[in-house]
């Protein structure tokens, strides 16, 4: 009997993308699989859709309706009720790649991972497939019992996408039943690096798993002030984790603390776009992810050396450290160009 996996899907307001998605679960279920469609509150016909499909294959679909909780809450859920020993979850809008998934099988019965990474084909909506690009991981192909070299790797590519990834529950479980941060975005960055820091083996399979759809609307394409401090503060539980842990390795220490730094870049660049944003509220989300980290000013700077865009990264470092107020004025400023350079455009 193949090995069984549970399938979760968070559903909300997807109508145009669900029958794709769902069908494509279809297709590579075998026998003792589940798929669980987690309806999210949709205010459109997501529900009815997800109800069709469990009337149409209702040994394998089941269906949780729920009120508005977001993502994590949804997959929290969809776990909370799932049987098997391996877990997948896929977003609603995205597409497994349905004919990789026998040979992704046949690696959780011939290894029995705690976690297995696959690579991920990105592509925009509306055009070709051939056009979308693969995602790699610099994992060592096969099986890792080396965890801290599995961190450093993951660190270093920066793709946390749940759906990269296979889970053993058992695993997933040990996290408690808020596995996923509810009301939290980021919720991926949150959740990876702890899994992976329990984990005892992890194997790299260099085939795609799914295909991520980038659509105007969906929750990774829109920016709001929590969003933007949600992924300020989102390696917070790898710290917290990594620190109450026994081993201490300081090369996955400071690999950890570049890609916390990259993401509050980045956190700083979506919040100076926000309305009403101004240079006392981005100080403060500087602070406030700046304590967060584990390294001192100086070793940061170090452990951006070897980081990818090192170069960009110690500027913007150099910046937060030794010019705060006047690098923020230029966040600011830049935003507001760009904001009426875009005016410009559409009038």
């Amino acid at each position: 009997m193949p090995t069984p996996v549970s399938f979760i899907v968070p559903v909300y307001n997807v109508l145009a993308y669900l029958d794709e998605c769902i069908a494509s679960l279809v297709t590579a279920s075998r026998e003792g699989d589940e798929i669980i469609l987690v309806n999210d509150g949709s205010t459109d016909a997501s529900g009815a859709r997800c109800d069709d499909w469990q009337c149409r294959h209702p040994t394998l679909i089941s269906v949780i309706h729920q009120d508005n909780g977001g993502l994590s809450v949804a997959r929290n859920k969809g776990l909370a009720s799932a049987r098997n020993p391996y877990i997948y979850f896929l977003d609603s809008d995205d597409v497994l790649c349905s004919e990789h998934f026998d040979l992704i099988r046949s690696e959780l019965a011939t290894h029995s991972p705690d976690l297995l990474t696959c690579d991920a084909l990105i592509w925009v909506d509306g055009t070709p497939l051939s056009q979308a690009k693969r995602v790699t991981h610099s994992l060592p192909v096969g099986v890792n019992t080396d965890i801290d070299t599995v961190l450093q790797a993951t660190f270093r590519d920066d793709f946390l996408a749940t759906a990269a990834r296979v889970y053993r529950a058992e695993l997933l479980n040990e996290l408690g039943p808020d596995v996923f941060p509810p009301g939290k975005c980021y919720e991926d960055n949150a959740t990876i690096p702890p899994l992976l820091l329990r984990a005892r083996k992890v194997v790299y399979l260099p085939t795609t798993i799914y295909r991520y759809r980038i659509r105007a609307g969906s929750i990774t394409q829109s920016h709001s002030w929590g969003r933007c401090v949600d992924q300020a503060v989102s390696f917070t539980s790898f710290f917290a984790a990594w620190q109450a842990s026994p081993s201490h390795n300081s090369e996955t220490e400071r690999t950890a603390n570049a890609i916390a730094f990259k993401h509050l870049v980045m956190a700083v660049r979506n919040a100076s776009r926000t309305k009403n944003c101004t240079a006392r509220k981005l100080l403060e989300l500087i602070d406030m992810a700046m304590a967060r980290l584990t390294l001192s000013s100086a070793a940061l700077l170090a452990a951006l050396e070897e980081a990818p865009g090192a170069r960009k990264l110690k500027r913007h470092a150099s910046g937060i450290f030794r010019r705060r107020r006047l690098y923020v004025a230029s966040r600011l400023v830049a935003a507001r160009f760009r904001h009426l350079a875009t005016i410009a455009r559409k009038g």
